[in-house]
């Protein structure tokens, strides 16, 4: 694999501090850290016990991806290299590098096949939250204006497009076709568990399940998946901030639910760091 420049390695790191410092500066931060002090331990390890499923879910879908792609990936091997890369995921200065990793360490089935197949098995996630953000827009009422609606429905039609005419697009359709009822099964329980590990985290920081689950989060973790931030530490919070007020809801009040999931994710994923010794990389021949 060719080195990256230094300055790319850090740059999600640099645009997470840059836009968490710009988000703090625009709520009130002394609400969002007094919400934090008082985070309960309960809440916040029940929404972190939901990290190795989601490891085996996102495992298994890759798995069956990989193997419909002509990439011989067993279901253990997927989800122990699945749970090293969302760990290093949470470490690493970069919104991919997990990916990457996990990509390399397949490079014995050929490493264009095993970037192909990682492709897809992110394009059915990326699809997955789409769909999800498209199906929460009529819970939203008038809430958000005309004009934010319009804009709301106009990006996810263009991600919709972008993820049909995109060269993953025709491997997708046709993955989903030869294997689409259980790709659906995981990947909309997998988005499901995203969704009860925000209201866990809302729990934590004293604000109960409502209407910003099913409207609000679904736009959180779209922007979460764009890979430009460190773990998707400050565009989580950003878009919160953002998007609350819609609710009639103070943004602090999203931003500390934001900030509680990442840290629940965060201590969810790290076990899988484990997995660097215990899974064994596919050699190349």
């Amino acid at each position: 694999m060719r080195e990256r420049p230094r300055w790319r390695k850090l740059l999600p790191l640099a645009v997470s501090v840059a836009v968490a410092v710009a988000v703090l500066a625009s709520v009130d931060a002394s609400a969002v850290v007094e919400r934090l002090k008082g985070l309960g331990p309960g809440w916040m390890l029940a929404a972190a016990a939901l990290g190795p499923l989601q490891v085996a879910l996102g495992g298994w879908r890759w798995a069956r991806v990989s193997r419909a792609l002509g990439v011989p990936l067993d279901t253990r091997s997927a989800i122990a290299e699945y749970g090293l890369s969302t760990g290093l995921n949470q470490v690493l200065p970069s919104g991919v590098a997990g990916d990457a990793v996990r990509v390399w360490r397949q490079r014995g089935h050929g490493l264009r096949a095993a970037a192909h197949a990682a492709v897809v098995d992110r394009a059915l996630g990326l699809g997955s939250l789409v769909l999800v953000t498209a199906l929460s827009l009529p819970f939203w009422g008038d809430a958000p204006g005309t004009w934010s609606r319009v804009g709301a429905v106009a990006v996810v039609a263009l991600l919709g497009l972008g993820l049909l005419l995109s060269p993953a697009g025709a491997a997708t359709r046709g993955l989903l076709a030869a294997d689409g009822p259980m790709q659906i099964v995981l990947s909309g329980t997998l988005t499901g568990s995203f969704l009860l590990g925000f209201g866990l985290a809302g729990q934590a920081v004293g604000v109960a399940p409502g209407d910003w689950l099913l409207t609000a989060v679904p736009w959180l973790l779209l922007a979460m998946a764009v890979p430009l931030s460190f773990a998707g530490w400050g565009i989580r919070e950003a878009s919160a901030a953002l998007v609350w007020p819609w609710l009639a809801r103070t943004p602090d009040e999203g931003v500390a639910v934001a900030a509680a999931y990442g840290v629940s994710v965060l201590v969810g994923a790290l076990p899988g760091l484990l997995f660097w010794g215990w899974a064994r990389p596919e050699e190349a021949p």
